[in-house]
């Protein structure tokens, strides 16, 4: 089905009509979240977390076979940040040079990077307050924000 897809994009990568433009966007969709499956499945590993998961396959194989992006998202917090920028590293230094923009994209991301977070929202409520308090100054000459 990815073949099909990508065969269109390309058939109507010389044309500039509505339809070329949509197959090009199906085609960039498609890559990106074949990409992303693909990193996730790599960080799970490298992080081992196929020691912990309850799929057998994962477990034989001594590598994520199963929902990556489920296993990371459940694991991915008990990591400490020197391995999540080690293994980021180790997998910038594989990229081959030819990539497309949707695989750079993808991985450039951390493993922490796939999903939203959860915001406090007194942590937002504060964060506007200071940028008012410092738009204020920047206009008027008015001493508000003390850093």
């Amino acid at each position: 089905m990815n073949v099909l897809y990508r065969a269109k994009a390309k058939a109507a990568a010389g044309e500039t009509t509505k339809r070329a433009k949509i197959w090009k966007q199906i085609d960039y969709s498609i890559r990106l979240f074949v990409e992303r499956e693909r990193v996730q499945r790599y960080y799970a590993t490298f992080f081992r977390f196929w020691r912990f998961c309850r799929f057998a396959p994962c477990r034989r194989a001594r590598a994520c076979r199963g929902d990556a992006d489920a296993c990371l998202k459940r694991s991915v917090d008990g990591v400490p940040r020197t391995e999540m920028w080690q293994a980021r590293l180790k997998l910038l230094r594989a990229t081959p040079r030819h990539l497309g923009k949707a695989e750079h994209k993808v991985r450039q991301k951390e493993p922490t990077e796939f999903w939203r977070r959860p915001v406090d929202p007194a942590a937002v409520e504060a964060f506007a307050r200071k940028e008012e308090e410092r738009e204020m100054e920047k206009r008027f000459g008015i001493g508000l924000a003390h850093d």
